[in-house]
């Protein structure tokens, strides 16, 4: 994956067989979605474990990443646990956000938005960056496109809100 190449590398990197996956990003303002009835955000510690059912991957994936310095969520129904992992990051220096590091699928996100963004918004961190390649529908937020293409080679192409591993997530870029 290249999840960051300059303008001037991308001509180079698409002729080195690397294919586009995302073409923009969402600035999203989670806080402002709707509740979803019964989901309960808790910022993962290492400690405890949910009470309800998680792929046990999801855990160490969550642990990696809070030890990096990433915020680590999750989020528990009465059915299961999903995690979230988001980079604080600045936007023009200026305005804090939380930058979409892991999840298992976007609609998660959208799903959980309301009380997700309301635990980032206590945390100082009121928006949240998505990697999309349009607007999301059930997120209030703010499109851009073309701004930051991200590429991968392969058969297969990551999943939108998978950048976990990458240099967003190791290194804070």
């Amino acid at each position: 994956m290249n999840v960051s190449p300059a303008p001037h590398t991308r001509p180079i990197i698409e002729a080195q067989g690397f294919s586009r996956y995302c073409e923009g990003i969402l600035m999203a303002v989670p806080m402002l979605s709707a509740w979803s009835g019964g989901a309960k955000v808790t910022v993962f510690d290492g400690t405890r474990k949910p009470a309800v059912s998680f792929d046990p991957r999801d855990h160490e994936t969550l642990l990696e990443h809070a030890e990096l310095g990433c915020v680590s969520l999750w989020c528990a129904t009465a059915e299961r646990a999903y995690p979230f992992v988001f980079r604080r990051r600045f936007v023009r220096r200026i305005f804090p956000c939380a930058q979409l590091i892991y999840c298992n699928d976007v609609a998660d996100l959208v799903r959980f938005a309301g009380p997700i963004g309301r635990v980032l918004a206590w945390r100082g961190l009121p928006f949240v960056i998505i990697d999309a390649g349009a607007p999301v529908q059930g997120l209030v937020g703010w499109y851009s496109h073309g701004n930051m293409p991200k590429y991968f080679k392969g058969p297969q192409p990551p999943h939108l809100g998978d950048l976990a591993y990458t240099e967003y997530a190791v290194i804070g870029v």
